[in-house]
């Protein structure tokens, strides 16, 4: 059982390529799959990112889902409870927790 603070939708990519007609870039559409509950918590966060003069953060988080299917993707987005955009992120990995029934995600 997780603790709910926020959601995951995982984004799905289509489309894209070259057009063999033109030669030129088609355009990729993004998709998100429906919310999934979920439990988060940053492991690491910092604003000291910097990069040719530019700011960023850095973040990791840890993320827990309640699920028995297996969980595939490659890119999530988080919302907090409040429906706030936390981010879009790569997945590092997925690791299924068989004794509890969950699945932790790591980004």
């Amino acid at each position: 059982m997780i603790i709910k603070n926020g959601t995951i939708e995982v984004i799905t990519n289509s489309g894209g390529g070259i057009d063999e007609v033109t030669g030129l870039n088609t355009e990729t559409s993004v998709a998100y799959d429906k919310p999934i509950d979920c439990q988060f918590k940053a492991n690491r966060f910092s604003f000291k990112g910097k990069s040719n003069g530019s700011d960023f953060t850095v973040a990791q988080y840890e993320i827990y889902i309640d699920c028995c299917d297996a969980f595939t993707g490659e890119k999530l987005r988080i919302k907090d409870a409040k429906e706030v955009i936390v981010g879009e992120f790569q997945i590092i990995s997925i690791e299924p927790l068989n004794a509890v029934g969950q699945i932790r995600i790591y980004v």
